[in-house]
Order: C-alpha cells, then structure tokens, then sequence
C-alpha cells in the first residue's frame, strides 16, 4: 500500500496518498507495535509526505517523535536513525527559516 500511495503522491493525489500513508501506519502500529522498526519506517514516510506538502509543523512533531523513538529502540548509530535524522535536522533549518521570514514580515 506504501507503494500505491508514493504513486499517488508523485502524481499530485495528496489526499489519496495521505489516506493511504495513515492507514498503513495504523495498521503497522496495530499489527507491530509503535516501536516496531517497520511501524516507525512507516511514520517516516509519512512525515516527509506532510514536508512535501508544506506542512512543516506537523512533517517535524511526527518526524520528531519518530526519530527519537528510532534512537530508543535501534541505537543513534542504526543507518536508518542516521538518515532521518538528517532528515529532521534539515526540516528543523526549514521551519526555522519560515518562522526567521514570518518574524521579520511582522516588524
């Protein structure tokens, strides 16, 4: 299903995709368990779908939550940790450009 909703994704469908992309978490976090390395894969995807969107906030507190969840259960040094959080540290920089561009408009 992650499957169908990159495809979805990549053709603009962001509604279908993000349906898709939640029920594949929810089902993985039903089935797995929230701490489950898949399961947190899974909430990954999904929060750099929410970053695609523009969704910043919402793309960092889940994308957060998960790597921090990541460095618990796999290590800090686990390639998958390493790469998303890289991933968060690059998406932290974004939101704080928007909020650097937000404050200085409010001058």
């Amino acid at each position: 299903m992650h499957n169908l909703a990159s495809t979805y994704q990549n053709q603009g469908q962001w509604d279908e995709a993000e349906k898709l992309e939640v029920e594949v978490m929810n089902a993985a976090k039903a089935k797995l368990g929230s701490d489950h390395p898949d399961t947190l894969n899974t909430m990954a995807n999904l929060a750099l779908m929410y970053c695609s969107q523009g969704r910043l906030d919402e793309a960092e507190s889940l994308l957060s939550q998960t790597v921090h969840t990541m460095q618990t259960i796999m290590g800090t040094q686990h390639p998958t940790t390493v790469h998303y959080k890289r991933q968060l540290d690059e998406l932290q920089l974004e939101v704080q450009k928007k909020q650097n561009i937000l404050s200085c408009h409010l001058m």
